[in-house]
């Protein structure tokens, strides 16, 4: 399911129930979303897999994984994650970083396909991480 807006809309808008039905009708209903939502299996706290920055990971899970990984960022981190079908996957689909004082907590989320590769990158800096994955039914 995609949400495009039209040009009444604009970045930052909140979208009513009325607006979201008219770009959506009834196949992007909250209720859909729900159903969505209640296909997604939490790998449980007690198997979820050992995971560390800058490792080639590959799913073998036989479904879609939703990763997210949240890092205490401090001055001048920086994290990548790679996704795709090669060894060493090669295609960047997210970034984040951190140049302020102190330290910020910051999550990334990214889908991998079933048999594709992933890998979370130290770009610079080495952030304590948290990693949870769920698998999509």
């Amino acid at each position: 399911m995609t949400f495009t807006a039209g040009s009444d809309v604009t970045t930052g808008d909140l979208i009513s129930a009325a607006t979201w039905n008219l770009y959506m009708g009834s196949s992007g209903s909250i209720d859909e979303l729900k159903t969505l939502a209640d296909t997604m299996t939490a790998i449980s706290a007690g198997s979820q897999p050992a995971r560390t920055l800058d490792t080639v990971y590959q799913n073998t899970s036989g479904k879609t994984l939703l990763v997210t990984v949240s890092a205490e960022m401090a001055n001048t981190d920086d994290v990548t994650v790679d996704t795709d079908s090669s060894t060493p996957p090669t295609t960047q689909v997210a970034r984040i970083q951190f140049s302020g004082g102190g330290t910020l907590e910051q999550c990334v989320s990214f889908l991998v396909l079933d048999t594709h590769y992933y890998q979370v990158n130290d770009a610079a800096g080495t952030p304590p991480i948290v990693w949870t994955e769920w698998e999509l039914h």
